[in-house]
């Protein structure tokens, strides 16, 4: 399997069999990686842009 299907497979996931899931995941995750003060004000730009898409 190629990084590209497996992330088609992972798109699909998301968008059609647990959308909330894996919504409310990715914003965990997000959260947890700007817990650090050195790494969180670039990561609470992408995490705008993430979230947001």
């Amino acid at each position: 399997m190629t990084r590209q299907e497996a992330h088609a497979i992972i798109g699909q996931l998301q968008e059609q069999e647990f959308p909330h899931a894996f919504n409310k995941a990715r914003k965990i995750a997000l959260i947890k990686s700007q817990n650090n003060k050195r790494n969180s004000e670039k990561r609470y730009v992408l995490s705008e842009y993430f979230i947001k898409v």
